[in-house]
């Protein structure tokens, strides 16, 4: 499962990469930039050339098999002893609750690993300096990793909770309609990947917000210290600088990058 898992989340990360680049772009912009999905990519690829999508991808590929192979072992394992202690047989057969469980418990052990990476993709992502990724771990330093671990636990945790048991339930559903257990699992993933996205957005925007600021300057004008940025006033400034549209900034971006990527996990661990 471990190595599998690390597999599947090397192949989607690397498939929907240059979709995350934009997505962090936009979200992170002030609230005057009002770009698409695929007008951030075209500004990208004019002002800084076609690599300029892939910044932060080593980082990505380093941090995805740890944070994949994590997130599905720590999933079926947990299900599988709730299913023991149950004693029940079959993934179907598990209530809705027990599976949301598992997925909870999948998202708190991921952020060993995500957290880390979270950082660096989102600083290589959005810093034009061209620093390598080794110059951002020697500058953030083991605690500068793990800035806004409080914000990533507030997306990764409703998001697995609500991915896996939809992923299971869909699944479950299209084995009755698809002849091919893959198509089935394929559809399962990519509805319920942009089902838990969409839910999951705003959390996505106040952990961008968090871990993007303490490089630059603030949208309000101060200096934001990383020690002053937390999920509140990440919150706070979302609404001043942006309004409530601001919390599903790059949504469209981040169904197109979570859909397929979950999708294409589940169906090489599968």
């Amino acid at each position: 499962n471990l190595i599998i898992g690390a597999l599947a989340g090397m192949v989607a990360s690397a498939v929907v990469f240059p979709i995350d680049t934009a997505k962090t772009r936009i979200q992170a912009a002030d609230g005057g930039t009002r770009l698409n999905t695929l007008q951030t990519i075209k500004k990208i690829i004019d002002e800084e050339g076609f690599l300029a999508l892939y910044s932060g991808l080593v980082p990505v590929m380093i941090g995805a098999a740890p944070e994949s192979a994590i997130q599905l072992s720590m999933y079926e394992f947990v299900l599988s002893t709730l299913k023991h202690a149950q004693h029940i047989d079959g993934v179907s057969s598990v209530p809705v609750h027990l599976q949301a469980l598992a997925g909870s418990f999948a998202g708190i052990a991921t952020i060993v690993a995500t957290n880390p990476l979270e950082v660096l993709k989102i600083r290589a992502q959005t810093s034009r300096d061209k620093k390598s990724t080794m110059d951002h771990v020697r500058e953030l330093g083991l605690s500068g990793l793990y800035t806004g671990y409080q914000a990533t636990w507030l997306r990764d945790i409703p998001f697995a909770t609500i991915y896996f048991p939809l992923y299971s339930s869909v699944k479950s559903c299209m084995n009755g309609v698809c002849t091919s257990s893959l198509a089935s699992a394929m559809v399962a993933g990519l509805f319920s990947g942009m089902m838990a996205s969409l839910v999951t957005t705003p959390a996505d925007v106040i952990k961008t917000t968090v871990q993007s600021l303490p490089s630059k300057v603030g949208l309000a004008g101060d200096a934001t210290g990383r020690e002053k940025m937390d999920i509140r006033s990440a919150a706070d400034l979302v609404l001043r600088s942006k309004g409530m549209s601001g919390f599903f900034s790059g949504v469209e971006a981040r169904l197109g990058r979570m859909a397929p990527a979950m999708s294409i996990s589940l169906c090489v661990f599968e």
